[in-house]
C-alpha cells in the first residue's frame, strides 16, 4: 500500500497523494465520472447487476446530502473512488461504494482507499469504522479482514432487488483505537 500525504483543498477537504494519484472530494461535475468508474468496477466482478443495484450506483448525486465521494485520480484519470459519512452514528463512521477501475487494480489503491476512510472517520472522532458488503463480493471481504475488519453480523441486512430476489449484505467494522503517529506512512494527514 503506498503512503499518502495531504494537503488542504478550497472546500476544506484534504486531497491525498499516492504514488502521483490524487484523493479528493468529488465535485458535482464529476460525479457521472463516479456514477462510470461505480459501474465499470461492479460489473468487471459481479455482473449481471440487478437493475436496482445499477440504479444505485448510476446515481451518487443521491448520496452527496449524507457523505463525502472521493475520486482518486492517476493524472487525470479517475481510477478510484469510496464514499464517507459526514456523521457519527453510536460511536461509528461509515463508508461505501469502494470502486477500483479495472485498469489500475492490484496496485494497492483498495487498501489506500480504505486507509483514506479511516482517517477521516478519525477526524470525526469515531469509535470505529463500519461498511456493507454483498454476502457473494468475497474478494471485498478479504481486503476488509486484511486491514482489520471483521464481521458485524448484528449489522446484517437484506435488500428486496426486485419482487424474486434479495441481497444478503453483511456488516463489517474495526474499532481504530489509538491514532497513528503524525508521519505515518499509510496516511499521514488530519
Amino acid at each position: 500500500m503506498g503512503s499518502m500525504t495531504t494537503a488542504e483543498d478550497e472546500q476544506g477537504a484534504q486531497p491525498s497523494a499516492s504514488q502521483g494519484r490524487t484523493v479528493r472530494r468529488a465535485s458535482a461535475e464529476e460525479l457521472p465520472s463516479v456514477a462510470r468508474l461505480l459501474l465499470r468496477s461492479y460489473e468487471a466482478d459481479y455482473a449481471p447487476l440487478s437493475v436496482e443495484y445499477r440504479r444505485r450506483l448510476a446515481r451518487p448525486q443521491d448520496r452527496v446530502a449524507d457523505d463525502d465521494i472521493w475520486l482518486a485520480f492517476d493524472g487525470t484519470e479517475p481510477v478510484a473512488t469510496i464514499s464517507t459519512s459526514r456523521a457519527v452514528v453510536d460511536g461509528w463512521a461509515h463508508c461505501s461504494l469502494l470502486a477500483v477501475a479495472p485498469s489500475a487494480r492490484r496496485r494497492g489503491l483498495g487498501a489506500a482507499m480504505i486507509g483514506f476512510a479511516l482517517e477521516r472517520a478519525r477526524t470525526l472522532d469515531a469509535d470505529g469504522l463500519r461498511l456493507h458488503s454483498a454476502e457473494y463480493m468475497t474478494a471485498a471481504h478479504r481486503l476488509y479482514r486484511s486491514l482489520g475488519f471483521e464481521r458485524m453480523p448484528e449489522q446484517d441486512f437484506t435488500v428486496a432487488e426486485s419482487r424474486h430476489a434479495t441481497l444478503q449484505v453483511w456488516g463489517f467494522g474495526r474499532e481504530l483505537g489509538p491514532r497513528p503517529p503524525t508521519g505515518h506512512p499509510r496516511l499521514s494527514g488530519r
